[in-house]
């Protein structure tokens, strides 16, 4: 398959996932939501396998491995000085010292996912 048949079927995918999720959504069926998106990203693999034309090189691959890493970075910062806030300046922003709470083990839990990940990597690689 062509680079241009590829693209036309992807948006002809993604409308139709988008479609069938809202109505899934408005019907208030959860669960049928989570199953189409399952079997859209199933869908898109699959047509990514009959692609003849080489759409991801290497120079793609260090972008979005530079800026996952910034991604990470940033959330966790502003997750942590929110939850600070949150949490600490109680008297001025009443109530939400469970969110800040949240905030914080969310931080915590997005940079012990990429301690993880990073150790099963240098121990991939040789690294470590």
């Amino acid at each position: 398959m062509d680079l241009k048949t590829y693209k036309k079927y992807l948006r002809i995918l993604i409308i139709t996932v988008a479609i069938l999720v809202s109505l899934a959504v408005t019907t208030g069926n959860g669960y049928l939501a989570v199953l189409i998106v399952i079997i859209g990203i199933f869908t898109k693999m699959n047509l990514s396998k009959k692609l003849d034309e080489v759409i991801e090189d290497e120079l793609l691959h260090k972008v979005a491995e530079k800026a996952s890493y910034l991604t990470i970075q940033v959330v966790c910062l502003l997750f942590a000085l929110l939850s600070v806030f949150l949490t600490t300046f109680e008297t001025y922003v009443p109530g939400y010292t469970l969110i800040g709470t949240c905030l914080a083990y969310s931080a915590i839990f997005i940079l012990f996912v990429n301690m993880l990940f990073r150790y099963i990597f240098s121990k991939k690689y040789g690294l470590i």
